[in-house]
């Protein structure tokens, strides 16, 4: 395992070298976790999740973009605010294909790599881009493979918890879980304001509790 502290999001694609995995017989769903963003990248055994994958060592880290760590996010990705809203007006309504004039981000040679990851994270990993926050979400996922093998370890988020009835008590933007045994290694929340932080480190605490309430998270290291 790589340090998750260093770095932001490559200009380079990141999925080459991971294997599909098929979406049949899945597991028993848990209780407390409903799955609301399947991915082809989860191994088909880890897809429903369920507590006890919950019973290590966790890592909660924050992620934003340009100017998150001077702003007290645990991490960052190389993108401005201006340039998420642009992609997402995108790939709301379109794929994106190759250059267009009619999308000035387009034109951007740094921007294209960014656009054919976040498609391939629409082919792969089931994000639908109807919600702005899915930009970021997306390329923190990409980002994750940079500092855990992506052969040991997945990638992903979408995952709601509840206390088994009632309402949904928070959704986890970001999960990384080895993939031998789906035990969670790394839970994290990405917010595209840095003004936002706070929200962030509310949510992860709100998870937090929720886990001591069933007999699990005492191991937690959490954000600075």
């Amino acid at each position: 395992m790589r340090s998750l502290f260093l770095g932001t999001l490559s200009g380079v694609p990141l999925f080459s070298t991971v294997v599909f995995v098929l979406l049949s017989n899945l597991a028993s769903a848990d209780q407390y976790f409903e799955t609301k963003r399947y991915s082809h990248l989860t191994p088909e055994h880890c897809q429903e999740f369920d507590i006890n994958y919950f019973g290590g060592p966790l890592q909660f880290v924050t992620y934003s973009i340009n100017g998150a760590t001077d702003n007290g996010f645990t991490n960052g990705i190389k993108l401005a605010r201006h340039e998420a809203a642009q992609m997402w007006r995108l790939l709301r309504d379109h794929q994106y294909v190759g250059p267009d004039k009619r999308w000035p981000i387009t034109q951007n040679p740094k921007m294209q790599i960014v656009l054919q990851n976040l498609e391939t994270a629409r082919k792969l990993m089931g994000f639908t881009y109807k919600v702005e926050g899915e930009i970021l979400e997306a390329l923190v996922l990409i980002d994750l493979g940079k500092h855990f093998d992506p052969n040991e370890y997945f990638f992903t988020g979408g995952i709601e918890y509840s206390h088994g009835s009632g309402r949904v008590l928070g959704e986890l933007d970001i999960i990384v879980a080895r993939r031998s045994d789906c035990g969670v290694v790394v839970i994290g929340e990405t917010k595209l304001g840095l003004h936002r932080l706070n929200k962030a480190k509310r949510q992860l605490a709100r998870f937090r509790n929720f886990l001591q309430t069933k007999g699990y998270g005492h191991q937690v290291f959490m954000y600075q």
